[in-house]
């Protein structure tokens, strides 16, 4: 007796089935691994014997043994229940403080904060045990509390002149300085890193009040669109402002102020003769200023 009769009768006798027709077809579709035979009858039968095989061409028919097999192995895999996914959930893993719980739009309450407001000033939240304090390592409260954003970005208000420009210009004549003018933006974000990085340094602050007055506008001021238009008429930009909120009133019309291309705008201006001396469009390290 050679192999294929042993494995035929060994699958006959493990499966009961009586046709040794029948015992080949399952072994070669499974590639003479008896295991594997026994197997897919099994299942294709649902584990009841069967003397018929499944509708083939003649025995030998190799594209007739896989189609058979791919059909068998495909019940098998379709008797094991496929889960249905997850349902989709949205959440956010920190809550937003000074986001109305009502609001689901995303946007909370910051559509109309300013660039640096502190948002921590007028939150009730913060009223209870310990908020807006820190605690030591040995737990005593510490009252200092770290600098803001409104204090970090403020602009030197010590250093500026509080006048128009001629007026700055009197004064820096009379005190035999330069007069340095200073246009921001305060939608130019080099602005506010101006206000951070140079004019609250020490020596930067040392410089300017040993040689200069410091004439700093924000480019919506009447008297910085006057010294646009003066100084740089061939180039500056018509730019309408909005105006403030008139509350019940009705709503006031924009006006139309004269804007340098680019913020911060600075030049030193000789007080005598009015004549600029040096002009700048844009941020300036502390380096360059000392």
């Amino acid at each position: 007796m050679d192999e294929t009769d042993e494995a035929v009768g060994n699958f006959m006798a493990f499966t009961g089935c009586a046709d040794p027709n029948t015992a080949r077809f399952w072994l070669d579709a499974a590639g003479g691994n008896l295991e594997l035979a026994v197997g897919n009858f099994m299942d294709g039968n649902q584990g009841v014997a069967s003397n018929h095989p499944p509708p083939l061409e003649p025995h030998g028919s190799s594209d007739a043994a896989s189609a058979a097999l791919a059909q068998s192995l495909h019940a098998r895999e379709m008797e094991h229940e496929v889960r249905a996914p997850d349902d989709v959930k949205k959440g956010r893993l920190l809550g937003d403080p000074y986001m109305d719980e009502d609001d689901t739009t995303g946007g909370g309450g910051f559509a109309s904060a300013g660039a640096f407001a502190d948002f921590r000033a007028n939150d009730d939240d913060h009223d209870d045990d310990g908020g807006g304090y820190d605690y030591g390592s040995d737990g005593d409260e510490m009252k200092a509390e770290p600098p803001r954003l409104a204090s970090i970005f403020a602009p030197p208000t010590k250093l500026m002149h509080t006048g128009d420009f001629q007026a700055a210009r009197r004064d820096a004549k009379a005190a035999l300085k330069w007069l340095l003018v200073v246009i921001t933006n305060e939608e130019v974000f080099a602005s506010h890193e101006m206000n951070r990085d140079c004019w609250s340094d020490e020596t930067v602050q040392a410089v300017v009040e040993a040689s200069f007055v410091l004439w700093l506008r924000p480019h919506t001021d009447p008297h910085a669109s006057t010294y646009a238009d003066r100084y740089d008429r061939d180039r500056v930009v018509p730019t309408l402002v909005a105006p403030p909120a008139a509350g019940d009133g009705p709503p006031m019309p924009a006006r139309q102020v004269q804007a340098h291309p680019a913020h911060p705008h600075l030049a030193v201006v000789d007080p005598r003769t009015g004549r600029r001396v040096w002009t700048r469009e844009g941020g300036v390290g502390r380096e360059r200023l000392i």
